[in-house]
């Protein structure tokens, strides 16, 4: 840190104390009334040639011609300023100027305002300076300090840096916050504005950061501008908003700086405080509530510190960096004796490396079987998980006395709000008491209804009786009669061939007297004659199977008003993730 070094050889041989600057002040003004004059004090007006001297000027010159160069009767005193106290950092073209002026109540653009205000991209402030007025140009008396602003053109940034580090604490001395202005168009760090806060915090220490105050230019608040930045819900990459802005750069903080805290925003554009045109902004209501509103909020957190920012001296520095020397000179011996011992456990452990070698061989092979292991009892955990939408039984908080598994949800017909069923409603087995069976996949969801299976009775058989009954015929007969009989008595006829008459026929006939064998012509003759049935009638008597209900004296059967098997009741749950 070559500038560092500088810095504390000139102040060196210069003999200042910490804490002292010499100051030459107006003969009107003494040292106590400086705190609520509103005047600016700074580099160009506390009064002496060494407090405008280049800070670097006298670096190599010999020690006697170092010694402060005073005009006769000059004290070396150090201005009483006012509480609390604001310190504006930022780079160049933030507005840091403009809002020093607008916060001491002036026309950040008016030739007359304490704080010089360039219109080009150049810093106009090449020193700090400080104003001490009322908040606003109304309220309560203030400090506020102009830094130089970093990474312009001119690439005096080191000389820059010392001269505000000199002004910091041997002037201002303490800050109840410290401003970090952003122009609001702009989220990303200049390598100027980096290397300036990497500064800072070596110089200051981390705890500057907890004082600290981000403050955002160029961030209007007409309607236009307003409605500009409104967010859309459904367009989230087009929102700007405050919200948005903080995010970015609270993530540049902590990719550049390490530093991970939700700091306090301030959006106040101070050109709403520049009457006339071209915008007429002090004439516009809305600008104006928002530039109220914005500014109550760093008052309020910097006068409600409990305690405020010190910057630390040069001979802070050199006490703190003696300090540090001791602390490493004690930690350099510590290592060095580390070192020693540990080279001694080195060769030790040489020795055991071979047999340490040899049970690694072994513990890997031992680490391979059981990777394989674990791979197989994976493998069989994955198959005996339960796949999304299987049901199961369980007995249910009240007597498991477990909660609900994660991941599982009651069959009772309730909507599945997670996984892949969200949205599907869980089967109502469990109030509607239903069983579950197996069916093909097209048809899992359907429920069936109470049915009997079609089936056949066994029949014992039955009879049926009628009462008897008879028919009646009255006799008949028929007969016939002979003609041109021929009687052959005691013959044996065997034929009646010498007949001529085709008629005739060969008769017997038993008589007494033995057979006798004849011939007749044979004409056949009936007697008309008719039967006649008596009518009667057939009773059939009628008779039943005999089938009847469920007797369940004979076998214990139950009855109700359902077919179901015998059951235990349990709750079903479906697994939904």
């Amino acid at each position: 840190m070559v500038w560092l070094t500088g810095l504390l050889s000139l102040l060196a041989l210069l003999g200042c104390k910490a804490g002292e600057v010499n100051i030459a002040l107006p003969g009107h003004w003494d040292a106590e009334a400086v705190a609520g004059t509103g005047k600016v004090l700074s580099g160009s007006n506390v009064g002496s040639e060494y407090g405008k001297q280049d800070a670097t000027a006298n670096l190599n010159k010999p020690k006697s011609q170092h010694e402060p160069r005073r005009n006769p009767g000059e004290a070396r005193v150090k201005p009483v300023l006012a509480d609390p106290r604001m310190v504006i950092v930022g780079p160049t073209g933030a507005g840091k100027s403009s809002l020093a002026n607008s916060f001491l109540g002036c026309d950040p653009r008016a030739s007359d305002c304490m704080f010089e205000v360039c219109n080009d991209m150049n810093s106009c402030t090449k020193q700090t300076s400080f104003g001490v007025g009322p908040w606003l140009g109304t309220g309560q008396n203030f400090t506020v300090v102009d830094t130089p602003g970093f990474g312009d053109t001119d690439n005096d940034d080191e000389a820059l840096i010392e001269e505000m580090m000199e002004v910091l604490s041997h002037t201002i001395d303490h800050a109840d916050t410290i401003i970090l202005l952003l122009k609001g168009d702009d989220t990303r760090f200049s390598n100027g504005l980096q290397k300036m806060i990497k500064r800072l915090t070596v110089m200051f220490g981390q705890s500057w950061w907890d004082y600290l105050v981000i403050v955002v230019s160029f961030w209007p608040y007409d309607q236009d501008s307003i409605d500009d930045r409104e967010c859309f819900p459904d367009y989230p990459e087009y929102c700007k908003d405050e919200a948005w802005y903080a995010a970015q750069i609270n993530a540049q903080i902590l990719e550049k700086f390490g530093v991970d805290k939700n700091f306090t925003y301030v959006f106040s554009d101070s050109w709403s405080q520049t009457p006339g045109p071209p915008g007429f902004n002090t004439d516009d209501p809305i600008q104006q509530q928002h530039w109220q509103e914005e500014t109550t909020k760093l008052w309020d957190i910097t006068t409600g510190r409990e305690e405020a920012f010190g910057f630390m001296t040069i001979d802070d520095i050199l006490e703190e960096n003696a300090a540090q020397r001791a602390e490493i000179k004690w930690l350099n011996d510590v290592i060095t004796t580390n070192i020693s011992k540990l080279a001694g456990f080195i060769q030790d452990n040489a020795d055991n490396l071979g047999l340490v070698s040899g049970r690694v061989t072994v513990n890997d092979a031992h680490i391979s079987q059981t990777n394989l292991r674990i791979d197989e009892g994976e493998a069989k955990i994955a198959l005996s998980l339960h796949p999304v939408g299987s049901i199961i039984s369980w007995l249910g908080a009240g007597k498991s006395l477990v909660s609900l598994p994660l991941g599982w949800q009651l069959c009772d017909g309730s909507t599945i709000m997670h996984g892949a069923l969200a949205g599907q409603a869980t089967p109502d087995l469990n109030n509607a008491g239903l069983f579950l069976r197996g069916g093909v996949e097209a048809a899992v969801g359907e429920v069936e209804q109470d049915a009997v299976q079609q089936h056949h009775h066994v029949d014992a058989g039955h009879t049926h009786t009628e009462g008897s009954h008879t028919h009646g015929s009255e006799e008949h007969w028929h007969h016939f009669s002979e003609d041109s009989a021929y009687y052959y008595q005691g013959l044996v006829v065997t034929s009646c061939e010498t007949n001529p008459n085709p008629d005739t026929r060969m008769v017997s006939d038993v008589s007494d007297d033995g057979y006798t064998y004849h011939c007749v012509n044979y004409v056949d003759a009936t007697t008309p004659k008719k039967t006649i049935i008596t009518s009667a009638t057939s009773t059939v008597h009628s008779a039943s199977s005999g089938l009847g209900g469920i007797d369940g004296g004979q076998d214990s059967a139950r009855t109700a008003a359902e077919t179901r098997p015998r059951n235990m009741k349990a709750v079903f749950i479906i697994r939904i993730q």
